[in-house]
């Protein structure tokens, strides 16, 4: 959750702005299509300036989407809605914006984004739109993010401010006794195991394997799990 500002005091007049964002989980071998772990997915949001206004594109192969759902949104209320039967929104069938966004949100649950600004799309003006990937059932949803690049076309200025960033809920632990000591587990990814003998702790690293087994050494021990 992020707010931009973008500007273009280099581009000659003719020539078209553009601004992409990848995002991306490390370790976790999602989203899908990454060259590694530790890399970006492919572009998945693109705005291009054109004559007609910004053309707004996104991708949600990477996260197994088979379509998307698009809503305008004013004043909190939501006034319009429609459904694509691709996973995202291609080049041939662009969301033409009246302006650029100011800011820009991806949750976390499931890889919606928000675009947020006085907007207007398909002839309706509103305050935000929100761009929805359709997900099979039985398909694993984003969970989180980890990084996020932003590039922009040369000749182009893009200021990103007031970022701000949620943690995703912790699962539970599950603790059962496992002589000579505990198992430990947990459902889900992105997550590493910690353990003190207090509260106030230090809490010391114990891995993010979602199934260990800790040998009983300390009178007391409490674990928690923290976001990688």
């Amino acid at each position: 959750d992020f707010a931009f500002t973008h500007t273009t005091p280099l581009l000659a007049p003719d020539a078209d702005a553009w601004l992409e964002f990848r995002t991306g989980r490390a370790g976790s071998g999602q989203p899908a299509g990454a060259g590694s772990s530790d890399e970006p997915s492919s572009v998945f949001l693109r705005f291009t300036k054109k004559p007609a206004g910004i053309l707004t594109t996104v991708d949600f192969a990477y996260l197994g989407a088979t379509g998307v759902h698009v809503e305008l949104w004013k004043n909190g209320s939501k006034f319009a809605e429609g459904t694509g039967s691709q996973p995202g929104i291609t080049d041939a069938s662009p969301l033409i914006l009246s302006r650029w966004p100011t800011r820009f949100i991806q949750q976390w649950e499931d890889g919606s984004i928000r675009l947020l600004g006085s907007l207007t799309a398909a002839g309706l003006e509103g305050d935000e739109v929100r761009i929805r990937p359709i997900i099979p059932a039985g398909v694993r949803t984003l969970g989180h993010l980890t990084h996020m690049h932003c590039v922009a076309s040369e000749g182009s200025d893009v200021l990103l401010d007031d970022l701000k960033i949620t943690t995703p809920p912790q699962p539970p632990l599950r603790i059962s006794s496992l002589p000579p000591g505990v198992s430990v587990s947990w459902e889900g990814e992105g997550f590493r195991l910690q353990g003190s003998e207090s509260v106030t702790g230090p809490w010391l690293d114990l891995g993010e394997t979602p199934l260990m087994q800790i040998p009983a050494q300390h009178p007391i021990r409490l674990f928690r799990l923290t976001p990688q």
